[in-house]
């Protein structure tokens, strides 16, 4: 070390000439260096997915995932399976060693998968591995011009752009995706919106509520569960152009129309609980216990009347505060009725002790 050292204070112009040849070589080299953004990393994951439409997750798990793994557990080099099932979806991923040749396991992978027996509507098991290679460097959205069809568009990607893209050096994979969607644009307007006491949220709101599937539970045939769903989605214009979004009245207006029953109600109450206490009065002022008997059975009838028609409100309505408003009322019609029977009983055996003639 102390000759070098020596060396270099000795000489050191050829030092400084040395140092600045490496820096500059090293700088050219770092330019011409090969480099790539995503390099072909092969992860030593074999991915082995398999549709099994209408089923359940058991039955994923029992028809496909369970004879999968059992076979696929006999490849060579497999270190560990993991496996998922869902319902109509079955996944099996392989690990390998790091150091093992990927494209010979997947090979190994889909001959295993070839020989296994899977259920007569199970699709073909579709087998993969991940590459960071296979990410897309270049994602572009597309749409037709102006008074261009969607099929018109379509064809020009189809058969004219994706080939001269795929023609281009270095490219090697092109895909087109959901290039056959189609959706509608619905415009609205606000003085009919305005007229109809509608919001746009209702309208998108009526929209999504009647283009919504959704599962309607299982059932079983030829003793295998199938799920049921049902289809509520618009499929055409047709069916767009058939929706109908039900006017709701304004909320003053709801609440006069529910308060009214109840108001004409209390009403007839108070006209009821009128006669009562005028056929009370006319006891007490001796005008005669016949009349008085007959207006306390008129009045009890009345009352009669209106708790029937109050208790059948009840049961039609759903509105929290108008059945509360009915419940109290046909408590307190109840607890009338009750007193009447009591002042009617009493007026009889007054007529009875005193010797009334009956009328």
């Amino acid at each position: 070390m102390r000759r070098i050292v020596d060396f270099c204070l000795r000489n050191t112009l050829a030092v400084i000439l040395a140092f600045v040849f490496l820096l500059g070589f090293g700088s050219f080299t770092a330019t011409r260096m090969n480099q790539e953004e995503m390099p072909a990393v092969d992860i030593p994951f074999v991915a082995v997915m398999t549709v099994y439409p209408g089923s359940t997750p058991e039955d994923v798990d029992t028809s496909v995932t369970t004879p999968l793994e059992s076979a696929l557990r006999q490849v060579r080099g497999v270190k560990n399976v993991y496996s998922t099932s869902v319902a109509n979806l079955s996944i099996v991923e392989l690990e390998f060693d790091v150091n093992s040749d990927v494209a010979a396991d997947e090979a190994a992978v889909k001959e295993a998968v070839d020989k296994v027996q899977l259920p007569e509507n199970a699709q073909k098991p579709q087998v993969s591995h991940f590459n960071f290679s296979d990410t897309p460097v270049l994602e572009l959205g597309l749409q037709p011009k102006s008074g261009e069809s969607m099929d018109e568009f379509q064809a020009w990607v189809r058969d004219t752009l994706i080939p001269q893209v795929r023609a281009v050096p270095g490219v090697g994979n092109v895909e087109a995706l959901a290039d056959l969607d189609q959706s509608v644009d619905v415009r609205l307007d606000e003085d009919k919106l305005a007229e109809h006491g509608l919001t746009a949220e209702t309208v998108v709101q009526m929209l999504q509520a009647n283009n919504l599937a959704m599962p309607a539970g299982t059932t079983e045939r030829d003793g295998t569960k199938l799920n049921v769903r049902v289809d509520g989605g618009l499929h055409s214009l047709d069916d767009l152009a058939d929706l109908r979004i039900p006017v709701v009245p304004q909320q003053g207006e709801v609440l006069r129309q529910s308060l009214d029953p109840l108001i004409q109600g209390i009403r007839e109450m108070g006209r009821t609980m009128g006669r009562f206490g005028q056929g009370l009065a006319n006891l007490g002022q001796g005008v005669g216990v016949v009349e008085t008997q007959v207006q306390l059975l008129n009045a009890k009838q009345d009352l009669a009347l209106q708790l029937m028609q109050d208790q059948s409100r009840l049961a039609a309505t759903t509105d929290p505060a108008q059945r509360q408003e009915l419940q109290q009322r046909i408590a307190q019609e109840e607890r009338t009725l009750t007193q009447l029977d009591a002042e009617l009983k009493a007026l009889q055996a007054r007529m009875q002790g005193a010797g009334a003639p009956g009328g």
